[in-house]
Protein backbone atom coordinates (compact mmCIF):
# COMPACT_ATOMS: atom_id res chain seq x y z
CA UNK A 1 0.00 0.00 0.00
CA UNK A 2 2.70 2.37 0.93
CA UNK A 3 4.56 1.50 -2.07
CA UNK A 4 1.07 2.27 -4.32
CA UNK A 5 0.51 5.68 -2.67
CA UNK A 6 4.46 6.28 -3.61
CA UNK A 7 3.98 5.81 -7.21
CA UNK A 8 0.61 7.59 -7.59
CA UNK A 9 2.28 10.21 -5.70
CA UNK A 10 4.85 9.94 -8.47
CA UNK A 11 2.65 10.07 -11.14
CA UNK A 12 0.96 13.19 -9.81
CA UNK A 13 4.54 15.14 -9.44
CA UNK A 14 5.56 14.01 -13.22
CA UNK A 15 1.83 15.42 -14.14
CA UNK A 16 2.66 18.77 -12.89
CA UNK A 17 5.59 19.23 -13.53
CA UNK A 18 4.33 18.56 -17.71
CA UNK A 19 2.06 21.47 -16.99
CA UNK A 20 4.17 23.73 -15.56
CA UNK A 21 6.50 24.00 -18.15
CA UNK A 22 3.91 23.18 -21.22
CA UNK A 23 1.17 25.77 -19.51
CA UNK A 24 3.99 27.85 -17.95
CA UNK A 25 7.40 28.38 -18.30
CA UNK A 26 7.67 27.52 -21.78
CA UNK A 27 4.82 30.43 -22.42
CA UNK A 28 6.46 32.45 -19.92
CA UNK A 29 9.86 32.35 -21.81
CA UNK A 30 8.37 33.55 -25.08
CA UNK A 31 6.62 36.29 -23.19
CA UNK A 32 9.67 37.46 -21.30
CA UNK A 33 11.65 37.84 -25.22
CA UNK A 34 8.25 39.45 -26.75
CA UNK A 35 7.63 41.36 -23.87
CA UNK A 36 11.65 42.61 -23.87
CA UNK A 37 11.67 43.27 -27.96
CA UNK A 38 8.48 45.60 -27.51
CA UNK A 39 10.00 47.46 -24.75
CA UNK A 40 13.31 48.03 -26.44
CA UNK A 41 11.17 49.43 -29.45
CA UNK A 42 8.71 51.87 -27.05
CA UNK A 43 12.15 53.10 -24.65
CA UNK A 44 13.50 54.07 -28.21
CA UNK A 45 10.59 55.82 -29.74
CA UNK A 46 10.76 57.65 -26.02
CA UNK A 47 14.77 58.16 -26.53
CA UNK A 48 13.98 59.83 -30.11
CA UNK A 49 11.13 62.19 -28.90
CA UNK A 50 14.02 64.40 -26.85
CA UNK A 51 16.47 63.92 -30.36
CA UNK A 52 16.67 66.71 -32.61
CA UNK A 53 16.25 67.01 -36.15
CA UNK A 54 19.52 67.42 -38.01
CA UNK A 55 19.94 70.28 -40.15
CA UNK A 56 22.64 71.21 -43.51
CA UNK A 57 24.74 73.81 -41.43
CA UNK A 58 25.06 70.42 -38.95
CA UNK A 59 25.98 68.61 -41.39
CA UNK A 60 28.28 70.78 -44.08
CA UNK A 61 30.19 72.68 -40.65
CA UNK A 62 33.37 70.81 -42.14
CA UNK A 63 33.71 68.74 -38.62
CA UNK A 64 33.87 64.77 -38.59
CA UNK A 65 33.23 62.29 -36.16
CA UNK A 66 30.04 61.81 -33.97
CA UNK A 67 27.65 64.17 -34.19
CA UNK A 68 25.11 63.19 -30.99
CA UNK A 69 21.66 61.29 -31.79
CA UNK A 70 19.39 62.81 -33.87
CA UNK A 71 15.96 61.40 -35.55
CA UNK A 72 15.13 62.11 -39.11
CA UNK A 73 11.51 62.19 -40.70
CA UNK A 74 12.05 61.72 -44.66
CA UNK A 75 12.03 59.32 -47.90
CA UNK A 76 13.68 56.52 -49.16
CA UNK A 77 15.77 58.13 -52.21
CA UNK A 78 17.72 54.72 -53.02
CA UNK A 79 19.76 51.59 -51.92
CA UNK A 80 23.39 51.27 -50.94
CA UNK A 81 24.16 47.62 -51.66
CA UNK A 82 22.86 45.19 -48.94
CA UNK A 83 23.49 47.14 -46.05
CA UNK A 84 22.54 50.66 -46.48
CA UNK A 85 19.97 53.20 -48.01
CA UNK A 86 20.07 57.00 -49.04
CA UNK A 87 17.27 59.01 -47.22
CA UNK A 88 16.54 62.53 -47.47
CA UNK A 89 13.62 65.26 -46.80
CA UNK A 90 14.41 67.84 -49.33
CA UNK A 91 16.85 69.97 -47.25
CA UNK A 92 19.52 67.42 -46.61
CA UNK A 93 20.61 64.04 -47.03
CA UNK A 94 21.71 60.86 -45.37
CA UNK A 95 22.99 57.51 -45.33
CA UNK A 96 21.63 54.89 -43.16
CA UNK A 97 23.78 51.72 -42.26
CA UNK A 98 21.40 49.04 -41.77
CA UNK A 99 23.64 46.11 -41.28
CA UNK A 100 21.68 44.04 -38.63
CA UNK A 101 18.77 46.38 -38.07
CA UNK A 102 15.38 45.40 -37.63
CA UNK A 103 13.12 47.37 -39.80
CA UNK A 104 9.85 47.91 -38.24
CA UNK A 105 6.98 48.61 -40.62
CA UNK A 106 3.74 50.93 -39.04
CA UNK A 107 0.62 51.13 -41.65
CA UNK A 108 -1.00 54.56 -41.42
CA UNK A 109 -3.25 55.18 -38.19
CA UNK A 110 -7.28 54.51 -38.82
CA UNK A 111 -9.33 57.13 -38.90
CA UNK A 112 -10.59 56.45 -35.26
CA UNK A 113 -7.02 56.14 -33.72
CA UNK A 114 -6.83 59.58 -33.00
CA UNK A 115 -10.12 60.13 -30.56
CA UNK A 116 -10.16 60.64 -26.65
CA UNK A 117 -9.42 57.16 -25.15
CA UNK A 118 -8.39 55.27 -28.47
CA UNK A 119 -6.36 52.63 -28.43
CA UNK A 120 -4.30 49.43 -30.97
CA UNK A 121 -6.13 47.11 -28.36
CA UNK A 122 -8.81 46.38 -31.18
CA UNK A 123 -8.69 48.46 -34.44
CA UNK A 124 -4.68 48.87 -35.17
CA UNK A 125 -2.34 46.56 -36.15
CA UNK A 126 0.89 45.88 -34.69
CA UNK A 127 4.01 46.73 -36.57
CA UNK A 128 5.81 44.10 -38.19
CA UNK A 129 9.60 43.78 -37.35
CA UNK A 130 11.61 42.78 -40.35
CA UNK A 131 15.42 42.23 -40.44
CA UNK A 132 16.69 44.58 -42.88
CA UNK A 133 18.37 41.33 -44.53
CA UNK A 134 14.82 39.86 -45.33
CA UNK A 135 14.16 43.51 -47.47
CA UNK A 136 14.45 42.93 -50.91
CA UNK A 137 13.17 46.35 -52.25
CA UNK A 138 11.19 49.41 -51.44
CA UNK A 139 9.98 51.82 -53.52
CA UNK A 140 11.55 55.05 -54.40
CA UNK A 141 9.50 57.85 -51.75
CA UNK A 142 8.49 55.26 -49.22
CA UNK A 143 8.27 57.56 -45.97
CA UNK A 144 10.93 56.20 -43.29
CA UNK A 145 12.25 57.91 -40.05
CA UNK A 146 15.35 57.12 -38.58
CA UNK A 147 16.78 57.75 -34.76
CA UNK A 148 20.40 57.09 -33.60
CA UNK A 149 23.57 58.17 -33.84
CA UNK A 150 24.68 60.76 -36.46
CA UNK A 151 28.12 59.71 -38.23
CA UNK A 152 29.58 63.27 -39.58
CA UNK A 153 32.57 61.39 -42.37
CA UNK A 154 34.25 62.77 -45.55
CA UNK A 155 31.43 61.15 -47.73
CA UNK A 156 28.16 62.73 -45.90
CA UNK A 157 26.77 62.06 -42.92
CA UNK A 158 25.19 58.78 -41.79
CA UNK A 159 23.65 56.86 -39.27
CA UNK A 160 24.93 54.28 -37.56
CA UNK A 161 23.48 51.19 -34.81
CA UNK A 162 25.72 51.08 -31.92
CA UNK A 163 25.42 49.06 -28.38
CA UNK A 164 24.60 51.82 -26.78
CA UNK A 165 21.85 53.44 -29.00
CA UNK A 166 20.27 50.82 -31.24
CA UNK A 167 19.07 52.25 -34.39
CA UNK A 168 15.06 52.69 -34.78
CA UNK A 169 14.02 52.27 -38.25
CA UNK A 170 10.11 53.01 -39.23
CA UNK A 171 8.80 52.63 -42.43
CA UNK A 172 5.48 54.43 -42.32
CA UNK A 173 2.25 56.06 -43.54
CA UNK A 174 0.34 58.98 -42.57
CA UNK A 175 1.76 61.97 -41.20
CA UNK A 176 5.25 62.46 -39.49
CA UNK A 177 4.01 64.68 -36.39
CA UNK A 178 1.42 61.54 -35.50
CA UNK A 179 4.02 58.55 -36.05
CA UNK A 180 5.69 58.50 -32.34
CA UNK A 181 2.14 58.42 -30.96
CA UNK A 182 0.80 56.04 -33.18
CA UNK A 183 4.05 53.59 -32.91
CA UNK A 184 3.36 54.16 -29.00
CA UNK A 185 0.47 52.76 -29.01
CA UNK A 186 0.66 49.94 -31.34
CA UNK A 187 4.04 49.16 -30.35
CA UNK A 188 2.80 46.82 -27.76
CA UNK A 189 2.27 43.11 -27.20
CA UNK A 190 -1.65 42.44 -26.56
CA UNK A 191 -1.10 39.30 -24.30
CA UNK A 192 2.36 38.34 -24.08
CA UNK A 193 1.70 34.68 -22.99
CA UNK A 194 0.04 33.90 -26.26
CA UNK A 195 3.22 34.19 -28.45
CA UNK A 196 5.39 32.30 -30.61
CA UNK A 197 5.84 29.09 -28.36
CA UNK A 198 2.13 28.71 -26.88
CA UNK A 199 0.59 26.75 -29.42
CA UNK A 200 3.35 24.36 -29.46
CA UNK A 201 3.53 24.10 -25.93
CA UNK A 202 -0.09 24.09 -25.11
CA UNK A 203 -0.46 21.02 -27.94
CA UNK A 204 2.72 18.96 -26.89
CA UNK A 205 1.50 19.23 -23.19
CA UNK A 206 -2.13 18.35 -23.62
CA UNK A 207 -1.14 15.64 -25.88
CA UNK A 208 1.19 14.20 -23.52
CA UNK A 209 -0.89 14.13 -21.05
CA UNK A 210 -3.86 12.90 -22.89
CA UNK A 211 -1.37 10.01 -23.97
CA UNK A 212 -0.55 9.66 -19.71
CA UNK A 213 -3.72 9.24 -19.25
CA UNK A 214 -4.08 5.99 -21.47
CA UNK A 215 -0.87 4.52 -20.42
CA UNK A 216 -2.26 5.18 -16.51
CA UNK A 217 -5.93 3.95 -16.85
CA UNK A 218 -4.41 0.52 -18.15
CA UNK A 219 -3.14 -0.12 -13.92
CA UNK A 220 -6.27 0.30 -12.08
CA UNK A 221 -5.20 1.36 -8.67
CA UNK A 222 -3.60 4.06 -10.33
CA UNK A 223 -7.32 6.18 -11.51
CA UNK A 224 -6.83 9.06 -9.44
CA UNK A 225 -3.50 10.08 -11.32
CA UNK A 226 -5.28 9.01 -14.46
CA UNK A 227 -7.84 11.12 -14.49
CA UNK A 228 -5.85 14.16 -13.02
CA UNK A 229 -3.84 13.43 -16.46
CA UNK A 230 -7.14 13.69 -18.40
CA UNK A 231 -8.61 16.99 -16.54
CA UNK A 232 -4.98 18.55 -16.78
CA UNK A 233 -4.60 17.72 -20.62
CA UNK A 234 -7.89 19.64 -21.36
CA UNK A 235 -6.77 22.83 -19.18
CA UNK A 236 -6.41 24.91 -22.70
CA UNK A 237 -10.03 24.42 -23.60
CA UNK A 238 -11.35 25.60 -19.66
CA UNK A 239 -11.43 29.39 -20.62
CA UNK A 240 -14.03 28.77 -23.48
CA UNK A 241 -16.46 26.07 -21.40
CA UNK A 242 -18.87 27.07 -19.12
CA UNK A 243 -19.00 28.62 -16.34
CA UNK A 244 -15.50 29.15 -16.93
CA UNK A 245 -16.04 31.45 -20.38
CA UNK A 246 -17.74 34.02 -17.75
CA UNK A 247 -14.65 34.75 -15.59
CA UNK A 248 -12.42 34.82 -19.03
CA UNK A 249 -15.04 37.82 -20.75
CA UNK A 250 -13.75 39.36 -17.30
CA UNK A 251 -10.28 38.94 -17.30
CA UNK A 252 -10.10 39.99 -21.15
CA UNK A 253 -12.28 43.50 -20.13
CA UNK A 254 -9.71 44.03 -17.35
CA UNK A 255 -6.96 43.19 -19.45
CA UNK A 256 -7.87 45.15 -21.82
CA UNK A 257 -8.29 48.32 -19.61
CA UNK A 258 -4.99 47.40 -18.35
CA UNK A 259 -3.55 47.58 -21.52
CA UNK A 260 -5.16 51.40 -22.36
CA UNK A 261 -3.85 52.75 -19.29
CA UNK A 262 -0.15 51.28 -20.09
CA UNK A 263 -0.78 53.27 -23.33
CA UNK A 264 -1.78 56.12 -21.74
CA UNK A 265 1.35 56.37 -19.48
CA UNK A 266 3.95 55.92 -22.52
CA UNK A 267 2.03 59.04 -24.62
CA UNK A 268 1.82 61.02 -21.66
CA UNK A 269 5.84 60.15 -21.19
CA UNK A 270 5.98 60.80 -24.39
CA UNK A 271 4.20 64.56 -24.20
CA UNK A 272 6.51 65.16 -21.42
CA UNK A 273 9.52 64.55 -23.74
CA UNK A 274 8.33 66.64 -26.79
CA UNK A 275 7.89 69.43 -24.17
CA UNK A 276 11.27 69.09 -22.85
CA UNK A 277 10.91 67.70 -19.18
CA UNK A 278 12.50 64.46 -17.63
CA UNK A 279 10.72 63.54 -15.36
CA UNK A 280 7.52 61.46 -15.78
CA UNK A 281 4.52 62.98 -15.35
CA UNK A 282 2.29 61.64 -11.94
CA UNK A 283 -0.59 61.16 -13.46
CA UNK A 284 1.40 58.57 -15.37
CA UNK A 285 2.55 56.45 -12.47
CA UNK A 286 -0.93 56.75 -10.93
CA UNK A 287 -1.95 54.72 -14.64
CA UNK A 288 1.17 52.34 -13.98
CA UNK A 289 0.24 51.53 -10.73
CA UNK A 290 -3.35 51.14 -11.68
CA UNK A 291 -2.64 48.93 -14.62
CA UNK A 292 -0.62 46.76 -12.42
CA UNK A 293 -3.06 46.42 -9.81
CA UNK A 294 -6.03 45.19 -12.95
CA UNK A 295 -3.22 42.87 -14.84
CA UNK A 296 -3.11 41.23 -11.32
CA UNK A 297 -6.83 41.04 -10.63
CA UNK A 298 -7.50 39.58 -14.13
CA UNK A 299 -5.29 37.15 -13.64
CA UNK A 300 -6.83 35.86 -10.29
CA UNK A 301 -10.09 36.15 -11.51
CA UNK A 302 -8.82 34.20 -14.67
CA UNK A 303 -7.28 31.64 -12.38
CA UNK A 304 -10.35 31.06 -10.31
CA UNK A 305 -12.35 30.68 -13.25
CA UNK A 306 -10.17 28.07 -14.69
CA UNK A 307 -9.94 26.26 -10.93
CA UNK A 308 -13.43 25.98 -10.72
CA UNK A 309 -13.49 24.22 -14.59
CA UNK A 310 -11.13 22.10 -13.65
CA UNK A 311 -12.70 20.83 -10.51
CA UNK A 312 -16.36 20.64 -12.15
CA UNK A 313 -14.55 18.25 -14.91
CA UNK A 314 -12.48 15.91 -12.83
CA UNK A 315 -15.47 15.36 -10.52
CA UNK A 316 -17.47 14.42 -14.19
CA UNK A 317 -14.50 12.02 -14.98
CA UNK A 318 -14.50 10.45 -12.03
CA UNK A 319 -18.55 9.49 -11.84
CA UNK A 320 -17.74 8.44 -15.60
CA UNK A 321 -14.40 6.64 -15.70
CA UNK A 322 -14.58 3.73 -13.29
Amino acid sequence: MVILQASAFLHLFVIVLIALCSYGIVPGIGAFFVRRRWRRFRDGLLSAASYPVPDYRLLHSGESGRAGCFRFYGTLRALRGESGAWVDNGRVSLRVELERVRVYMISAPSSLSHREGSSAFDDEMVPIEVPWRRIRTLPEGTKVFVAGELDRQAAGAIFLSTQEVPLVVIVYDGPDEHLLSHALKTGRERNGYWNFLTPGALTTGSFTLFVYFYLLLRAPLLRFPAIMALTVSLLPLTPVLPPAVIGYSFYRSLWKRAFLLRTERDLLTLNEISEGRKAQPKEAEVKNRTSQRLKLLALLILALSVGVELFMIFMFLAAVIR
